[in-house]
């Protein structure tokens, strides 16, 4: 009976579709078989032969109902790749200066994400800015000179700017429906996609309160939060940088690539 339950197996395969014609192989190569078996063993053969087709069509009716008429096989489609940041706090801590610190005012919300983040002229402090021994990595907020391409389009956007390091030299960035991708792997943290003030869109849409006069619902919030970019390769000595509120600042989408040597520091938090 093992014998003919192997090649019973050989013959259906590992992805079988049973037909009149595999259930007449079997049974034609049953009868050549010089040796006898006895009706129970005949009769148990068949059962088997009959289970193994009940099974496959079964099992092919069911694959057909999850997928549905004319659907994708879920099956083989890839889940999406992502990198992460899981070092990067939302919050802005309290510091002690240091020598080499720098103590700034800064009065935009460029960097808000709904605690006015980051704005000396709200929280009463100034930020700490540390000039040494920094290290950039995505995710750090700098304070760097605005570059001359900026100044000259707006001469009053002011002489120095913050922003977030999203891409570092080697890396390919690009912006696709508001997401932000890393080397085609989109960026999952709270700094890689569009928002208002911490908020994604769909958020936006489900609020509705009396004291709300924004209608996210027109055509120009649609458009921000699907904004695109062309992919940028990040240069030696350079740095691709975006605010946290993507439509109150600037950032490389505007002026493109920053130098390295128009970073005054890292900005560390606020004054303790």
């Amino acid at each position: 009976m093992d014998k003919y339950k192997k090649e019973i197996d050989g013959m259906i395969g590992r992805e079988p579709r049973f037909t009149d014609e595999l259930a007449d192989r079997i049974l034609t190569r049953a009868k050549k078989s010089n040796r006898r078996f006895p009706p129970h063993l005949r009769t148990g053969l068949a059962a088997a032969i009959v289970f193994a087709g009940m099974s496959v069509v079964t099992f092919t009716m069911l694959s057909d109902n999850l997928n549905g008429p004319g659907q994708e096989d879920v099956s083989h489609v890839q889940p999406e790749s992502v990198i992460t940041d899981m070092e990067t706090s939302e919050d802005v801590p309290l510091v002690e200066p240091t020598e080499t610190s720098l103590l700034v005012d800064w009065g935009l919300d460029s960097m808000d994400r709904g605690d006015h983040h980051y704005m000396t002229s709200i929280q009463n402090r100034q930020l700490v800015v540390e000039t040494d021994g920094y290290h950039l990595t995505r995710g750090t907020v700098i304070y760097f000179k605005t570059p001359e391409s900026l100044l000259k389009q707006n001469p009053q956007v002011g002489a120095y700017q913050i922003a977030r390091v999203v891409g570092v030299p080697g890396e390919t960035v690009e912006i696709s429906d508001g997401k932000v991708y890393i080397d085609d792997q989109r960026l999952e943290t709270f700094y890689g996609e569009a928002h208002n003030t911490g908020m994604t869109h769909e958020e936006l849409l489900q609020i509705d309160r009396p004291d709300n006069s924004n209608d996210y619902s027109t055509e120009a919030w649609y458009e921000y939060f699907s904004t695109d970019m062309s992919a940028v390769t990040v240069n030696e000595d350079s740095l691709f940088v975006l605010v946290d509120n993507w439509w109150r600042g600037y950032d490389s989408r505007d002026f493109g690539l920053l130098k390295h040597g128009d970073v005054t520091g890292v900005v560390m938090g606020y004054e303790k």
